[in-house]
């Protein structure tokens, strides 16, 4: 449920990063585009994840703003046990294909348009499971980073993001409220405006 990643599509170098060979082919790939004058540097390239310019790191792009602080760092802290995890275990995800690099797109899409009511692809299995069932996985299996990086607090926020929604449905549920009541469009959005500035305004971990 989110229109941010449906309005990136309309710039080139977004969505999923290609697959590359490794370290020496991305930087390759960085390279011609600068000499082509397709980019003036790495910071063009819009992908949902990507690395930093400045630190050794990953940069996490794809999720929305969250009205929620105690969301936003549930998310990064899961992102935070996620690389401890690739770390601890490097060949968890090697040998990764077109194909699963489309399952990949495909349930970013179904969580785009779904968001936490989506059925997520699991490539291994063939299957496809809720977010909540999905989610529960995932935590099971980043349990020893979560303990090692002092993150479990913060993953509980996670669960409560599945359980009764993301900041999207809530604005849907606004929406929809006033336009049940007779409003407008226009005010309709307007209430949903004047929830997320309290929200946010009033947001805590």
């Amino acid at each position: 449920m989110s229109y941010r990643l449906a309005a990136y599509r309309e710039l080139p170098r977004t969505g999923l990063p290609d697959i590359f060979d490794g370290w020496a082919d991305y930087t390759r790939y960085v390279r011609v585009l600068e000499k082509a004058g397709a980019i003036r540097d790495a910071s063009f390239l819009w992908w949902v994840m990507r690395p930093s310019m400045k630190y050794p790191t990953l940069e996490l792009r794809v999720a929305d703003s969250c009205t929620r602080l105690s969301d936003a760092i549930g998310i990064a802290a899961l992102y935070r046990c996620l690389v401890r995890l690739l770390v601890r275990e490097p060949a968890l995800n090697q040998g990764l294909t077109g194909a699963s690099r489309a399952i990949v797109a495909e349930n970013l899409w179904r969580a785009q348009r779904n968001g936490s009511r989506a059925n997520l692809i699991e490539e291994a299995d063939e299957s496809t499971a809720s977010v909540a069932d999905r989610l529960a996985m995932v935590l099971a299996h980043v349990a020893e980073d979560a303990d090692a990086l002092g993150c479990g607090p913060a993953l509980d926020a996670l669960r409560g993001i599945v359980s009764v929604g993301t900041n999207a449905d809530r604005q849907i549920a606004i929406v929809d409220a006033a336009q049940s009541q007779g409003r407008r469009a226009r005010e309709a959005l307007n209430d949903t405006v004047d929830w997320l500035a309290a929200a946010t305004i009033g947001s805590t971990a």
